[in-house]
């Protein structure tokens, strides 16, 4: 947008006549119009005095930006020297002041069927002007970055606007640099990738030099691909041995034909022209006529050549400069190029002999649809640019300085870059400076657009439907969002587009019609993006329901569909029964597909899901309350434990409000699952089994098998984080029951995940647990997250019986498993699991380091229940390496964090502080410890702990220098008694040793 003023303009009106001072406006009006219709804009409107020009519109051009201010500064220029005249003819002064602003507007016909762009970036632009002073050009920031290479300017800061609360970072457009329309600068991107397509070229140019004669190299690709780049390093690698030349094609402006022309003769010296010209056709007998027919091209001299006549004198120059060692004669964009400067190309190439000349363009694929027999001739070499392979798009990336950034963000840059290096550049540049390259480069956009605005109206129309689908489409599908005049020639269309390498076919599975792909994401992005939020709400509800019907597509597809379509409409204001029953219906399809993840063991995918479906719903909606109740869980096996929290209270407030009884206590037993790991106390464990206790009366009223379920695991819970494992398995298997009736997969797998545990830790002998342990596996097959979670406690169970090769193989299992489907959040807890296998094999050092990954883990998501726990196991394993002061800290950790009910946590960090007191010399502190951790421990049927207590008092009894040796024995022998029960074969096998030991002595 480019706003362009007369300043003092009121007080000019008020001294003037009011015809003399129409006939002023009128003249200013038509120099301002003359100068945005040279520069390929159109003039959108006047208003007042001021004139108001568009770049972009109908069609974008990806130098639009360039272009309005070059306008702008050719209005300036051409106001000051109509100020001149009029000054001399009628003693009036005019000044200008201009704003440009580069964005996104709406432009559609109003109500007079006028087209007229609408947004924010109007109004900056119109701003900007009304800050401006006489004489000056402010720019806006977006327009800044698009020409700053090309532009003098002068930053004036952030600056306040009338009407607007934020602050605008503005700079003053001074004047083009030099050289602006020639050459583009030399690249500081590194050169990486493409030295296949090097070495043909310099073959391509030795091959020229040996036998003298034309060729034409024309490299091929799509925007950004590195075309330029690569003739750049040609050219920078043949130092003097060739001459080389450089002419750009443009896409518009006065002499357009020739400009490439111009821009050699230009290239060839600093002096005039024809001197130039002359001095280097001082051998040529037609020197003279050459000179004539050259400068008549580009405009110097009088009088203009005939085609076949320059085309004749651009061969003489060539040759002329070819004499004394190889030509390089570049041209750049050949796109752009007019038919008769590639027919003068092709002449030169094929009369041109005994001469080494090499005729080296760029050009994009859009010229070979334009010019189908370019390349065909024997004179002619195609070379096709092919995206970067991704290790040297990394390679790029890293040498661009995107390291810095970290492994995710120089992963995700690549990956979206996909192997385009301007795309890849402009992609760091955003990341360095916002953070962030999550939206579309404005410099990538423009390119894009420019190239989408370019095609045919039916191509761009199937282009920008297809667009909505996704970067993989149906041909079908598309289809059925074209007008119906358009149909029958889509066919037609989508082979064109593929020629065009702006789609290309794809291999997923298409009903009844063929599948594309967009050559590159970001074409996808630009074309979706240049569709009205209108269409694309009703295109995307079109589409979800052409996949519904279909068959075969899953639900979180369908509900991405209909969730961007209600996502639309809420944007445009539309809030209305079809708003919201586009909303219900995606929602239903994502709270479906998050079922799936849940089966799948996916807990993070399954909150992000369930999260996009609560959004869906009004805070009014009762139906939320349900979703609410499902998210909480999801997010706490996720790890998230205080969005749990905060999603479970909401879910609470609004079953009380609209009365649902059931989903309120479905919502507190899931906020008490969570307590007991956030805050875990007594006043929990007793709060958790009464909301329990109530919640399977509500839920047994309303017949509420899954609700059954939940309560039954939170009962199970508190049995077990006071011990009593059988009773918590017997809890266990009652809420299978219930899971099973209510047809909730991901809930019994969930239960059968702690029943396989419960089998390790509770009194269950070790061979009946491994039997029970393959059969949860074998009954949970089609879950890889259930699978792992049943092979660590089976490993742990095997290592009791001193299979440590079958141990580790199982663990090894149950870690890749996890590695491959990402499994995260609670599923940390298993490393105890794999500590207890390496404790069993005299391996403490190794049970530290797992234990201390997944203590980190359990810290970053501020669960206290487990972490308790795996402080006091870390401390067992450090105190079994000697360092006691390090173990002690560990045993303050979980005293300070353990609830008082949780028997397993207090047996655990007495037993360990009470041997570190007893190493102290505080036998007596360091016995009473112990003592008070037996106690405990009798009080539950964990074997396996109740026999470490006994051996840790045997041990701390050991310490003290008076006579406990029957006493000691007597532990030791009960211990063993333990471990027998539980057929524990490696720690009965070390209790026994003990008591060996004790008889001896």
């Amino acid at each position: 947008m480019v706003f362009a003023d007369v300043t003092a303009s009121t007080a000019l009106a008020e001294r003037l006549d009011p015809e003399t001072f129409h006939d002023v406006l009128d003249q200013y009006c038509a120099t301002c119009t003359s100068a945005v219709e040279r520069h390929g804009g159109r003039v959108d409107k006047f208003i007042g005095d001021a004139v108001v020009g568009v770049f972009g519109l109908p069609t974008v051009h990806e130098d639009d930006a360039l272009r309005a201010v070059r306008a702008a500064l050719e209005i300036r220029s051409a106001v000051a020297a109509l100020s001149e005249m009029l000054t001399r003819e009628r003693g009036i002064e005019l000044g200008v002041a201009v704003g440009v602003n580069t964005g996104e507007v709406f432009a559609a016909p109003g109500a007079h069927q006028e087209q007229y762009p609408a947004g924010d970036t109007f109004y900056i632009a119109a701003r900007l002007q009304q800050t401006a002073e006489g004489g000056e050009i402010l720019i806006g920031e977006q327009t800044h970055g698009f020409v700053e290479q090309a532009v003098r300017t002068e930053s004036v800061g952030p600056m306040a606007l009338k009407g607007r609360t934020a602050r605008v970072s503005a700079w003053r457009a001074l004047e083009l640099r030099p050289q602006d329309d020639a050459a583009l600068p030399a690249s500081s991107t590194p050169f990486v990738g493409r030295d296949a397509e090097l070495r043909e070229l310099r073959r391509l140019l030795a091959a020229v030099r040996e036998a003298p004669a034309c060729q034409i190299c024309t490299v091929v690709g799509a925007p950004g691909i590195g075309k330029s780049r690569l003739m750049r390093e040609l050219r920078a690698g043949m130092g003097n041995e060739t001459t080389a030349v450089l002419g750009r094609c443009v896409a518009y402006g006065q002499g357009v034909t020739y400009r490439p022309l111009a821009d050699i003769v230009q290239g060839l010296g600093d002096g005039d022209p024809r001197s130039t010209l002359l001095e280097l056709l001082h051998d040529d007998e037609r020197a003279d006529v050459v000179m004539g027919r050259v400068l008549g091209a580009i405009g110097p001299a009088e009088g203009a050549a005939l085609p076949g006549e320059t085309s004749w004198a651009v061969r003489r120059l060539f040759e002329a400069l070819a004499r004394k060692r190889p030509l390089i004669a570049v041209f750049e964009d050949l796109h752009w190029a007019e038919p008769t400067l590639l027919d003068l190309l092709e002449y030169v190439a094929e009369s041109s002999t005994g001469f080494p000349i090499l005729l080296l363009c760029s050009a994009r694929p859009e010229l070979l649809e334009r010019r189908p027999g370019w390349a065909e001739q024997p004179t002619h070499r195609l070379l096709d640019l092919e995206p970067l392979p991704t290790a040297d798009a990394c390679e790029l990336a890293a040498q661009l300085g995107a390291e810095q950034l970290g492994e995710p963000a120089l992963s995700r840059i690549v990956e979206r870059a996909e192997g385009n290096p301007l795309f890849l550049e402009q992609l760091v540049a955003v990341q360095q400076e916002y953070g962030h390259a999550a939206t579309l480069p404005p410099s990538i956009r423009a390119v894009l657009e420019a190239r989408i605005d370019a095609l045919e109206p039916s191509e761009r129309l199937v282009l920008e439907r297809a667009s909505v689908e996704g970067r993989s489409f149906h041909s079908a599908a598309v289809v059925e969002l074209l007008p119906e005049r358009e149909r029958s020639a889509a066919s037609t269309t989508f082979r064109s587009l593929v020629r065009r390498q702006l789609i290309k076919p794809d291999s997923v599975e298409a009903a009844g019609g063929d599948a594309f792909r967009f050559a590159h994401a970001l074409v996808r992005e630009a074309a979706y993006e240049g569709l009205p939020k209108r269409l694309r709400a009703e295109y995307h509800e079109r589409v979800g329901d052409w996949l519904a019907t279909r068959g075969g597509e899953t639900d979180e597809i369908v509900g991405y569909h209909l969730e961007q379509a209600h996502r639309h409409w809420r944007e445009l204001g539309f809030l209305g029964p079809r708003t919201q029953g586009v909303g219900r219906d995606a929602a239903t399809r994502l709270e479906s597909a998050a079922r799936g993840a849940l089966h799948r063991g996916d807990f993070p995918a399954a909150g992000a899901l369930l999260q996009r479906a609560a959004s869906l719903l009004s805070p009014e909606d009762p139906a939320r309350t349900a979703l609410l109740t499902r998210l909480g869980p999801a997010l706490f096996e996720a790890g998230r434990l205080a969005d749990a929290e905060r999603v479970l209270d909401e879910a609470t407030d609004m079953a009380r409000r609209f009365n649902q009884r059931s989903l309120e206590s479905g919502a507190r037993v899931e906020r008490q699952f969570v307590r007991l790991h956030r805050e875990p106390s007594s006043e929990a464990v007793e709060d958790a089994r009464r909301a329990a206790d109530g919640a399977l009366r509500v839920f047994g009223e309303h017949a509420d098998d899954f609700g059954q379920s939940r309560a039954w695991c939170l009962r199970a819970m508190t049995e077990w984080i006071e011990g009593q494992v059988a009773r918590a398995d017997d809890a266990w298997t009652r809420a299978a029951v219930h899971a099973n009736r209510a047809d909730e997969q991901w809930q019994l797998f969930w239960i059968l995940g702690w029943r396989a545990s419960a089998a390790l830790y509770g009194p269950t002998p070790v061979r009946e647990a491994i039997n029970r342990c393959v059969a949860i596996r074998d009954q949970v097959h089609t879950s890889a997250i259930a699978v792992a979670e049943t092979l660590h406690p089976l490993a742990a169970l095997h290592a009791m019986l001193a299979d440590f090769d079958k141990a580790r193989s199982l663990i090894r299992q149950g870690n890749q498993i996890l590695e491959e489907v990402g499994g995260m959040g609670m599923q940390s807890a298993p490393a105890q699991h794999e500590a207890l296998v390496e404790m069993l094999a005299g391996r403490p050092d190794i049970a530290e380091e797992l234990l201390r990954t997944g203590y980190r883990r359990l810290e970053e998501m501020g669960e206290n229940a487990l972490l308790s726990t795996s402080a006091a196991v870390l401390a067992q394993a450090i105190y079994a390496q000697g360092r006691t002061d390090e173990a002690a800290l560990f045993c303050d950790v979980s005293e300070r964090t353990a609830a008082a009910d949780d028997l397993w946590t207090q047996v655990l960090w007495r037993s360990v502080r009470g041997k570190i007191l007893a190493r102290r010399g505080r036998g007596e502190e360091g016995g009473a410890l112990a003592r008070e951790a037996v106690r405990l421990v009798e009080r539950t049927d964990l074997l396996i702990h109740h026999g470490d207590a006994l051996l840790d008092l045997a041990e701390v009894l050991r310490l003290d220098p008076r006579p406990t040796a029957q006493e000691e024995r007597a532990l030791a022998l009960k211990a063993v008694a333990m471990y027998e029960q539980k057929g524990n074969l490696v720690s009965a096998e070390r209790a026994r040793a003990l008591l060996t030991a004790l008889v001896q002595t």
